[in-house]
């Protein structure tokens, strides 16, 4: 009952699903490296990012500081010792040095 048409066409169709089942590996291997490549490429992007943050928030508080000397000499003036109780008077007597001082520990 075997005949040799039918065996041949099984061979033929095993070897081409192995042909597949190596190119399908070369693509999944190609797939992973673009993969790897993308993840890098957005974690600089994300540094970066972060960097740009840092420089930004350090140029804004030496605006201030350009705008308004004032308040490096009373933020860094006479030095004391702020309790929770006469942070809030500070608050009200100097708002500027108190939220200058805010913004510049934030």
């Amino acid at each position: 009952m075997n005949r040799p048409e039918i065996l041949f066409w099984l061979e033929v169709i095993s070897s081409v699903g192995s042909l597949l089942s190596g190119v399908g590996i070369v693509i999944a291997v190609m797939g992973l490296f673009f993969l790897i490549r993308q993840t890098r490429a957005g974690e600089l992007s994300t540094t970066a990012t972060v960097y740009q943050s840092i420089v930004t928030l350090g140029n804004s508080i030496n605006d201030m500081f350009i705008n308004q000397p004032e308040l490096h000499r009373e933020i860094f003036g006479p030095t004391a010792d702020f309790t929770a109780a006469n942070a809030e008077q500070e608050q009200c007597e100097h708002p500027r040095r108190f939220y200058a001082a805010l913004k510049w520990l934030d």
